[in-house]
C-alpha cells in the first residue's frame, strides 16, 4: 500500500464510514428478525401531528395482548404530508387498514406496526465495504508497481 499518509488518511476514514454503515446495517437486520410474532392489535388510534407548518407525520397509538399481558406502545410513520388535511385523508385510510403488530416474542414490549426489511442500508454497506476493497488492492497494486 501506499505510504503517503493522505492515502492512509482517506482510507482509514473510508473504511470507518464503511465501518459504520455495516455496523448500523447489521443492528436493523437483527432488530428486523426479532421481531418474529405476529398479533392483532387490541386497540389502535391514530393523530396528525404537526412539526413545522409544511409537515405533518401520522401518531400511532396502540395496545395488544401476548400470554395474558396486555401492552401498549406508539409509532410515528416515517412518511410525511404537506398539509394537515392529507393526513387526515390518510388517517381515514389506515384505519380501514387491517393491522398487525409485529412483536419480539423474548421482549414484548418491543413492537411495531411496520416490519421493514433494511434492503438500502445493506445495499450501502456493502457498496462501502466494495469501495474499500478496491482502494486497498488499488494502494498494493500501485506499491508494487513504483
Amino acid at each position: 500500500m501506499n505510504n503517503s499518509w493522505i492515502w492512509k488518511g482517506g482510507f482509514f476514514l473510508l473504511a470507518l464510514v464503511a465501518i459504520f454503515f455495516t455496523c448500523k446495517a447489521i443492528y436493523k437486520l437483527h432488530n428486523y428478525y426479532s421481531l418474529d410474532v405476529q398479533i392483532a392489535p387490541i386497540a389502535i388510534e391514530f393523530v396528525p401531528i404537526s412539526l413545522s407548518l409544511e409537515s405533518y407525520y401520522i401518531k400511532s397509538n396502540y395496545s395488544y395482548a401476548y400470554k395474558n399481558k396486555q401492552y401498549s406502545s406508539d409509532i410515528i410513520f416515517t412518511d410525511y404530508y404537506k398539509n394537515l388535511y392529507a393526513a387526515e385523508k390518510q388517517i381515514e385510510a389506515f384505519k380501514k387498514y387491517p393491522w398487525t403488530v409485529w412483536i419480539n416474542s423474548s421482549t414484548p414490549r418491543i413492537s411495531t406496526l411496520q416490519k421493514k426489511f433494511p434492503l438500502k442500508e445493506l445495499i450501502s454497506g456493502g457498496i462501502l465495504i466494495g469501495i474499500c476493497i478496491y482502494f486497498l488492492g488499488l494502494g498494493y497494486y500501485v506499491k508494487n508497481k513504483l
